[in-house]
């Protein structure tokens, strides 16, 4: 059955869906619940979902989502939270964010993690598909991308299987990369001499 709070959302653009998950985007009071001492479980019990008191960023770390998605006026929605959510259990399982708007080269920047007990299942390859096959449409954007520690394997291969290629390093960090179909630009240009994959919607099962 569909959740009451995943209609509104729908109207607003906050809301994805896929096979086995649906993606929500949080609203900044929605995140900054996240900040506060058993915030996740009143987060849960606000969006009809199971209570699971799973443990939640420090309280720093959405804080300076927040504060920058506030000031950022329209471009806001960059910095929103995308909480997954498993349909078979009514469960938060993990988190997308993208970290910013796109910069001037039309680059965009998404992390990802996934609570440990749903790793190796590929809910985490799943839901990133279904947000860079959404965000790779927007108009303003050329490329996604993610910054993955060298040592980090399980990520490195989520962003393989969702077609993102070994762009280059900065430090211990690797740049992996994907092109939006049919878009040119500089971005573009240096994107393919390092051989950066491109990805159609018809990949993925998203609706």
């Amino acid at each position: 059955m569909e959740k009451a709070f995943i209609s509104g959302a729908a109207l607003l653009g906050d809301v994805t869906e896929t096979e086995r998950l649906w993606l929500y985007r949080l609203s900044f009071e929605e995140m900054e619940l996240l900040c506060m001492p058993g915030g996740g479980a009143a987060l849960e019990k606000k969006l009809g979902l199971l209570v699971s008191h799973r443990e939640e960023h420090p309280e720093g770390f959405f804080r300076r989502y927040i504060a920058a998605g506030k000031s950022a006026g329209k471009e806001g929605r960059w910095f929103r939270l995308w909480e997954m959510v498993l349909k078979e259990e009514n469960r938060r399982i993990g988190g997308i964010l993208f970290k910013g708007p796109p910069d001037q080269a039309g680059r965009v920047e998404i992390g990802y993690g996934l609570d440990e007990p749903y790793r190796g299942r590929g809910f985490a390859r799943e839901g990133v598909a279904a947000l860079v096959c959404r965000t790779l449409q927007q108009p303003e954007v050329l490329a996604v991308l993610a910054k993955i520690g060298h040592k980090n394997f399980a990520s490195q291969r989520v962003a393989q299987s969702v077609g993102m290629s070994l762009a280059r390093w900065e430090g211990f960090l690797q740049c992996w990369e994907i092109l939006a179909p049919g878009k040119t630009g500089d971005l573009g240009e240096k994107a393919q001499a390092f051989g950066a994959i491109e990805l159609s919607p018809k990949d993925y099962d998203v609706r």
